[in-house]
């Protein structure tokens, strides 16, 4: 395991740009690594959110360790059928109801 603690504290965040969207690939890996020990563990589907992640140039890698996307919009259900098509995995399409 990874100890994030010491890799962000060593990490100069004044050398970043900004604004800018920020992502340790290292940690990244990390995470994921987790998300697949938990899916072979208890054979649990994980969906991702795009609503979550506005970093959508990760989102082939997030594919690589999912189940599924949600979709809220018509851009976001393209964006996860493009990606998807090629192994047929789940979309699972949301429309917000106000009451």
């Amino acid at each position: 395991m990874i100890d994030k603690d010491t890799i962000l504290s060593n990490w100069d965040l004044s050398t970043v740009p900004s604004p800018c969207y920020v992502l340790h690939e290292t940690l990244l890996a990390d995470n994921l690594r987790v998300i697949d020990k938990v899916r072979k563990a208890t054979g649990a589907e994980i969906i991702v959110a795009l609503k979550a992640n506005a970093m959508w140039s990760i989102f082939p890698e997030l594919s690589r360790h999912s189940d599924g996307a949600t979709a809220s919009s018509l851009a976001e259900a393209r964006l996860v059928f493009e990606d998807r098509r090629r192994d047929r995995r789940d979309i699972e399409l949301q429309q917000p109801h106000h009451f």
